[in-house]
């Protein structure tokens, strides 16, 4: 996560969060562990474990665009399961890069250029359709496994 030293916030001395893809808290089991965030700022989503819901929500918050409550059980799968760094900061860059209109193409990629070509942009409906799937795969992973008899 990248923190920052801050000074007191609303009443609360800690660390501000920002700039983060994903703020991952799931490895958080007690509300006085979230006292050590003063702020969380410009993230994409924040998951919380839902026994946690109320400490998080006393940490003031802003431009965080989703916020990702886990049930228990499905909090400590997350503690065991990591993205990595590098790739959560590529579609952190990814989406907040996206232009808003037609793709630009930069005047070096030619047709008939070896040059790569620009990727084109994210349309403005894509983290919720990737926050969708997300909250999908990672529900249908906790199902039950059938046991062979």
């Amino acid at each position: 996560m990248s923190e920052t030293e801050t000074e007191t916030t609303a009443g609360r001395p800690g660390r501000v969060v920002t700039g983060e893809a994903v703020v991952d808290l799931s490895h958080f089991t007690e509300p006085e562990q979230l006292a050590v965030f003063s702020r969380i700022e410009r993230a994409a989503v924040v998951i919380v474990p839902e026994a946690l819901a109320a400490a998080y929500a006393a940490i003031p918050t802003a431009k965080v665009a989703s916020t990702l409550n886990l049930d228990d059980d499905l909090a400590a799968w997350a503690a065991s399961v990591r993205l990595p760094a590098a790739d959560a900061d590529a579609i952190f860059r990814r989406i907040v890069s996206s232009p808003a209109g037609p793709a630009a193409v930069p005047a070096w990629s030619a047709p008939d250029s070896s040059a790569p070509a620009a990727a084109p942009p994210l349309s403005p409906s894509w983290w919720r359709g990737y926050n969708a799937g997300f909250a999908a795969r990672m529900v249908a992973s906790t199902a039950p496994v059938r046991l062979a008899a």
